[in-house]
């Protein structure tokens, strides 16, 4: 079942929509103020959301899995330095929803582990396995930005 799963999981990641971190910019142009003010919105859920979750032994708690198959690399990957992908704890929950996606809801979260032991929650991913999307429906938009393949 756990290799299952991680195929699962790897396959999911393979076939997926990331937003790999999220950022807002504090100026926005004039003419975003709408998407400025969804982004802002979007952040604040997410924050809140999250919060318990900077104590890995919380996100455990409420259901979150470390994937078998950590994408730590701690020779670099692609030319990056050392760690640069960190530890991905998954949500089956949230990636078995039939393509669900909101702020409040990221499907992973990215973990680095410390040299005192110690985990820093570092970033989200939100994932929408492929099968989940007809190629003809519109992507979904979080935190002002539109979701591609």
């Amino acid at each position: 079942m756990q290799r299952r799963l991680a195929r699962t999981v790897r396959t999911a990641l393979a076939l997926t929509v990331s937003v790999l971190a999220v950022t807002v910019s504090a100026l926005a142009p004039s003419g975003a103020q709408a998407a400025a003010d969804e982004e802002t919105r979007d952040l604040a859920v997410l924050r809140e959301a999250t919060a318990p979750f900077h104590d890995v032994t919380r996100a455990l708690e409420a259901g979150w899995t470390e994937q078998p198959m950590c994408l730590d690399y701690p020779d670099g990957f692609a030319g990056e330095p050392p760690g640069t992908m960190g530890h991905h704890f998954f949500n089956v929950a949230y990636l078995r929803d039939g393509g669900h996606i909101e702020p409040s809801q990221p499907e992973l979260l990215l973990y680095e582990k410390l040299a005192d032991g110690s985990w820093r929650l570092n970033a989200v991913e939100y994932v929408i396995p492929a099968g989940d999307l007809p190629g003809t429906a519109e992507p979904p938009r979080m935190f002002g930005q539109e979701f591609r393949f």
